[in-house]
């Protein structure tokens, strides 16, 4: 298989891996890793070829990108003696919003899906990415929400059944003005590139992208509006309810990518966008997901159906920090894991579940976690910090 822009991407974040920090007290929450996991979940939807890790004793960093490798979905060697491993021919991402993408998608675009994607991560939303050429009624009726992206060009990124799926009551963001043929004089962009927006009636503040002005609608529809020099203009609208046109490609601006050896970090979060970009989210979502998960700080979490079960992987990257300008180093600190604090708690919004247990190449056997009955349909599964130390897998039947 050709190599393609996805399989060097994953490739130089693969190197990137052995490249975090835990300096810092403004430092972020490992990034690094939650762009690594992006890349390779989204590699793994569109078919591109990626290398199987695996795993060595004492090696942190390949132990982690197999870990990676494992909970995005991609090829990984299971451990020998491990019994827990997902079955990967069964395993279908759990999600409740899609990210609809297209194989040949320019870099930009590309990496705002990846942003919305890590976005999506941070607020605990279960995902996944969902090739254009998939997207059928059939199909995209199994999620609430479509987040698609593109770059003005609604003839190829627009299907009748996105369409439909709005009209049915579908949440849907139209991303970075792909519901409409752009223009250079529709591009809106303000000093060094950076857009000035106005959410509501909210102080103005930067974004580090551009965005594309939409015609003008009723006041009420208009989320986000653009200021100029001399006026304010619509970058986001809602035409319909649950229905969302950005001009403003929300997961660029708030995208965070991998570091350079001997080079200051370039990514730095910006609040203030995330915020705007999750309140978005939060419209086309329309109220809880169908998983709910509280989990301590600096645990990355991906859920998949998996035939009978659910399996809910736990990643413990609360070692791994990296803080805007700071020095990207050459390997893992040292200790690369260091303990969870709390319990991690999942409300599942499923009806007829049985019994849940925890699985981990980094002990013996399996370790309880305890399953409790809130109403006809949701369930809560309780799992200890002791059951996670680098990697675990929460596993719920149904039945």
């Amino acid at each position: 298989m050709k190599m393609k822009k996805g399989t060097v991407a994953v490739l130089l974040g693969l190197m990137a891996l052995g490249l975090l920090s835990s300096r810092g007290a403004l430092a972020e929450p490992a990034v690094c890793v939650e762009a690594l996991l992006a890349e390779l979940s989204l590699s793994r939807i569109l078919g591109e070829d990626l290398p199987p890790i695996e795993p060595r004793d004492g090696d942190s960093v390949r132990y982690l990108t197999w870990a990676l490798h494992h909970m995005s979905g991609c090829d990984a060697e299971p451990l020998s003696s491990w019994q827990g491993f997902m079955d990967l021919s069964l395993a279908q991402p759990l999600a409740d919003v899609a990210v609809v993408v297209s194989p040949d998608m320019a870099p930009s675009v590309r990496e705002d899906a990846l942003g919305y994607s890590q976005l999506l991560t941070r607020a605990r939303i279960p995902h996944t990415f969902l090739p254009l050429s998939k997207a059928t009624e059939e199909r995209i009726y199994s999620f609430r929400a479509l987040i698609v992206v593109g770059e003005g060009n609604p003839g190829s990124l627009k299907t009748n059944a996105i369409d439909a799926f709005g009209q049915k009551g579908g949440g849907i963001l139209l991303s970075g003005g792909c519901s409409k043929k752009t223009k250079k004089r529709d591009k809106v962009h303000s000093r060094g590139g950076f857009c000035l927006v106005r959410v509501h009636e909210n102080d103005a503040f930067e974004i580090p992208v551009g965005g594309v002005r939409l015609s003008q609608t009723d006041a009420s529809r208009v989320l986000v509006r653009a200021v100029g020099k001399k006026e304010e203009f619509p970058v986001v609208v809602s035409p319909e309810k649950g229905v969302l046109l950005s001009g403003v490609p929300w997961g660029l601006a708030n995208y965070q990518g991998f570091g350079k050896r001997g080079q200051p970090y370039p990514y730095e979060r910006n609040a203030k966008a995330e915020e705007a970009a999750m309140d978005l989210l939060k419209r086309i979502l329309g109220g809880p997901p169908s998983l709910e998960i509280r989990v301590g700080e600096g645990v990355l979490v991906k859920a998949y159906k998996a035939g009978d079960r659910y399996a809910v992987h736990l990643l413990n990257i609360s070692g791994l920090r990296l803080a805007h300008g700071e020095r990207v180093p050459s390997k893992l600190p040292d200790p690369a894991f260091p303990p969870v604090k709390g319990h991690s708690v999942f409300d599942f919004h499923f009806p007829n579940l049985s019994h849940a247990w925890v699985s981990s190449p980094d002990y013996k056997g399996e370790r309880m976690a305890w399953l409790e009955w809130e109403n006809e349909n949701t369930y809560r599964v309780v799992m200890p910090p002791e059951s996670l130390e680098r990697y675990s897998i929460v596993y719920v039947c149904e039945g």
